[in-house]
């Protein structure tokens, strides 16, 4: 692939499309590209995981016959397909296989069909990357969006042969890809570290957002002193707990203190392996009711509802035990809110201790 040359044609894959249906860092990212892609003169094609049902949900244009949709691809239509899904699973299971190629290779062979793709952006995510990269039908871009060497412990997935399979893949998606870019210098630098690769021709590239004169920014005048906000899922990743944790501290000394709590509630590992949802956490974590009143628990909402709630907010807290990036501290920031976010990952190469925020250790 001539990295000198711009494409006119980039495919990229996404968990999920339109953006707005789902808190996920991919698809955000994925919103901001399209658009810029456009500008550039260069013809954007999405492959969608979940690809929604309806175009009036989709905040970014996208032509219909630009988007395909993974899961039509799915095994199980046909009695001859259910019978090679069901292969599919024994071979997974087995380590052989795993239906999420076969999957993604009859979308690319699909969209290949249809557009003049010149180079197709994949996350590392399961190594499937890897295995279109090895068809040679298109040259791969591996984006290293989390890497589950990374996120998987973070997260306190249990490490066994599941988790070594799918760390082993990842690294194929890396070493076989024709680039690799990264969001932050951090998970670049760990990825070559752990992996022991040189990636010489890996690039840095942090993930794009979009600014407008319009936006309407955050003024002290406006915000309440006594609220807090978190925005992200409840889960030892984005480190709900540890924000929960804090607040009580905090609101045992400030009794009008009210914390902001927005995401969705994915649940978390305890020490024994069991999942605990947020009521349960809630519940056992803050027995004084006074003060669990004051965890108002908003659920899942969309970026620009998110978006009230950062300017009525006196500061805007991210505790994530890990992050690639960080678009939540990003989207405050483009806002000018104040930022308080642990040094961890990419979060450390955006929030700038005392300078654009106030940084702090790592799950503490």
């Amino acid at each position: 692939m001539d990295l000198q040359r711009r494409p006119r044609c980039v495919a990229l894959v996404t968990p999920v499309w339109p953006a707005n249906r789902a808190p996920n860092g991919i698809a955000t990212y994925t919103s901001y590209m399209v658009p810029a892609f456009r500008n550039e003169g260069v013809h954007p094609v999405l492959l969608a995981w979940d690809a929604g049902e309806t175009k009036k949900d989709r905040e970014t244009p996208v032509v219909e016959d630009d988007l395909v949709d993974i899961s039509q691809f799915k095994p199980g239509r046909t009695l001859l397909g259910r019978a090679s899904a069901k292969a599919q699973r024994i071979l997974a299971n087995a380590g052989l296989g795993d239906p999420r190629f076969s999957m993604l290779a009859g979308a690319v062979g699909s969209a290949l069909a249809k557009f003049p793709i010149e180079v197709i952006e994949i996350e590392e995510a399961f190594g499937v990357a890897g295995r279109i990269a090895k068809l040679g039908r298109v040259p791969v871009v591996t984006r290293l969006h989390g890497p589950w060497f990374l996120n998987g412990k973070t997260a306190h997935e249990p490490v066994d042969s599941a988790f070594h399979q799918r760390v082993r893949r990842e690294r194929q998606s890396i070493a076989l890809a024709d680039a690799v870019t990264s969001p932050s210098q951090d998970v670049l630098d760990r990825t070559r570290e752990f992996y022991g690769l040189p990636l010489d021709e890996a690039r840095v590239i942090p993930c794009p957002i979009e600014t407008r004169a319009d936006d309407r920014l955050w003024n002290l005048a406006d915000a309440d002193p006594d609220r807090i906000l978190f925005a992200g899922r409840f889960d030892l990743h984005k480190g709900g707990d540890l924000m929960i944790e804090a607040f009580v501290r905090l609101a045992r000394s400030r009794p009008s203190l009210v914390l902001d709590f927005v995401g969705p509630d994915r649940g978390l590992i305890d020490s024994s392996g069991r999942l605990v949802h947020l009521a349960e956490f809630l519940q056992s974590r803050v027995p004084d009711a006074e003060i669990a009143r004051r965890i108002v628990v908003h659920g899942q909402k969309r970026i620009d509802e998110i978006d009230e709630f950062r300017r009525r907010a006196l500061v805007t807290v991210v505790p994530s035990r890990y992050e690639t990036f960080g678009y939540t501290a990003v989207e405050a920031l483009r806002l000018g809110c104040p930022v308080v976010a642990a040094a961890a990952g990419g979060l450390g190469e955006i929030v700038r201790d005392g300078e654009t925020g106030l940084c702090f250790r790592p799950g503490d």
